[in-house]
Parts: structure tokens; sequence; C-alpha cells
């Protein structure tokens, strides 16, 4: 289930209102997150719980990196297809 338009709107209302500091921890957390979900997808199958944390964590990513380099909607589409791919590479 692709992230909805409210947890997109949820994101980015934190990334927004976020320090710098919560910014980076927030990403740090979901590229841990997104590591812990390409390990998985090697050895197995994804589970839809997991899928989900897979597909948040790459909407909290693209979204920070969006925010922090002052690029739109564009970049994060790349960038959220350059994550997704990389699930299916590793």
């Amino acid at each position: 289930m692709p992230v909805s338009s409210k947890e997109q709107d949820e994101i980015q209302r934190f990334v927004e209102g976020a320090s710098a500091e919560e910014r980076e921890n927030a990403l740090q957390a979901a590229y841990e997150k997104l590591s812990q979900v390409k390990h998985l997808a090697d050895r197995k199958l994804l589970d839809n719980a997991e899928m989900r944390i897979g597909e948040l964590s790459i909407e909290m990513i693209a979204r920070i990196e969006a925010f922090e380099q002052g690029k739109g909607s564009f970049f994060r589409l790349k960038r959220r297809m350059q994550l997704a791919a990389s699930i299916r590479k590793a």
C-alpha cells in the first residue's frame, strides 16, 4: 500500500518543524530501517508490514533530503524511485 497523502503531509510537517538535529536523527533512523528491509528482501519475500516500513522510510528520506537541498516534488519522485530500486538490487 503506497504512502497516503495524509502520511505524506504528516512527514512533511515533521520535516518542516524539526530542528536540524531532529532531521538528522530521523534521516539516520530511516536509513537504518531501510537497510534492515533490504537485508530481509535478500533472504525472502517481504510481508506487508516489512514493505510498509520500507515505504515510510523511503518517504522520510526523500522528504528530508529534498527539504535540506531546497528541492521539490520532481526530486522527491526521483529519489523515491532510486531508493525503491535499491531494495530490489540488494
